[in-house]
């Protein structure tokens, strides 16, 4: 296809999504003018197609700056053909300028709106101005939003690590959605102009915004349910969530802690004399972990008896060694083997915290010995199961 008018454009639209129109109007770098690669008619074609070479010439010229005053240029040089003897051809397209760049790319409303960015920028934190070099493409998806993340970015800066919740921020039209919903170029600009020490690194600005940037957060809570002879609650008082702190501030009196990951068998289970149980809800013990007294205690761990519930089990006991599954058995699993499902995505990782009995396990069935892509799930146990687990009270109540 010989190089037309939309063509051009094509390459221009190149150009302009890669960034570099735009970042060369804070740098002041040469992009213009530019020429566009032009693919013409052949040496045969100008014989054989020569009509539609002359309507070639005529549409391109027809849409160039020399008709509207903007857009390419059209340099012709000629030659001299054996059969149709001499002729000026299209030889190389021009652009001229950054406005004929623009005119021909319909994006005179997004310069207007980058130059008001970069003017903005320029007035309240010139710092920034490498940013929109970087990625201009990204600061122009928020041109709408540019003076709010300002204030937000200035405001961060006289306040690093402000050690209130976002909620507190008392800017005009910024809100706690208002930042959940623009992190991420948030983030950017404030790891570009925050001191180093004022961003914690250990927390991604996706995944923990307000840790990264020195917010208060909601506690870390604990939800436990209490031996009815624990004396530290009324009897009516069973179920309790505590602040991580709050709770490792305690020592409940119990010889045993049994951590179950499962809501339902956490709440189903009967009460018992001198056993604590908590809800862990999954990886992750991070409001455990500062709970020193549980080390005191006989401390045990129930999972569903499939790859990632070794691995939550293994992590557990990287933090409480001495700790004791439950139910994580070959036993338990062989009796209800058809009551399994399948894992979605197991994992194959080295698990070193493991017992001799329950790495042998978590090798068949990482291994697919029991089945394919085996799972017991802990709800799906047999409650008379349970409660014989349960039963020798020497070991649970005494």
């Amino acid at each position: 296809m010989w190089t037309n008018d939309e063509s051009i454009i094509c390459h221009l639209k190149r150009l302009w999504n890669s960034g570099a129109i735009l970042s060369s109007v804070i740098t002041g770098k040469d992009i213009f003018p530019c020429t566009v690669p032009l693919k013409g008619p052949s040496s045969s074609e100008l014989a054989s197609r020569f009509g539609e070479v002359q309507d070639w010439i005529v549409s391109l010229n027809s849409k160039s700056a020399g008709v509207k005053g903007r857009g390419y240029r059209v340099e012709s040089k000629t030659i001299n053909h054996r059969m149709i003897g001499s002729n000026d051809l299209p030889y190389r397209i021009w652009i001229e300028t950054l406005d004929d760049a623009v005119f021909l790319l319909g994006k005179n409303k997004d310069l207007k709106a980058f130059l008001k960015i970069i003017d903005s920028v320029e007035k309240s934190c010139p710092a920034l101005l490498s940013y929109l070099v970087r990625h201009p493409m990204r600061a122009l998806s928020s041109s709408g939003e540019w003076d709010r993340l300002l204030s937000v970015v200035l405001w961060m800066f006289n306040h690093n690590d402000p050690d209130i919740y976002i909620r507190q921020i008392d800017l005009p039209g910024v809100h706690t959605k208002f930042i959940e919903q623009n992190r991420a170029i948030l983030s950017e600009l404030l790891d570009l102009l925050l001191p180093a020490g004022s961003v914690n690194t250990s927390f991604s600005a996706m995944g923990n915004f307000a840790r990264r940037y020195g917010f208060k957060t909601p506690p870390l809570l604990v939800r436990f349910r209490t031996p009815y002879d624990s004396g530290l609650f009324p009897d009516g008082m069973s179920d309790i969530s505590l602040p991580a702190e709050e709770f490792a501030a305690m020592d409940i009196n119990c010889g045993n802690v049994l951590v179950i990951e499962n809501q339902i068998n956490f709440l189903s289970l009967p009460r018992m004399r001198n056993t604590l149980m908590i809800w862990g809800a999954g990886y992750g013990f991070e409001n455990l972990v500062t709970a020193s007294w549980l080390n005191t205690k006989r401390l045990y761990y129930w999972g569903d008896i499939d790859t990632h519930g070794f691995a939550i089990l293994n992590q557990f006991r990287s933090l409480f060694p001495a700790a004791v599954s439950f139910l994580m058995d070959r036993e338990t699993l062989l009796e209800h083997i058809d009551l399994c499902v399948r894992e979605p995505a197991p994992t194959s990782a080295v698990l070193q915290n493991l017992s001799n009995e329950e790495a042998a396990l978590y090798k068949d069935i990482k291994d697919n010995l029991l089945g394919e892509q085996i799972r017991l799930e802990q709800e799906r146990i047999s409650y008379g199961w349970i409660m014989r687990a349960f039963a020798d009270c020497s070991r649970w109540e005494s």
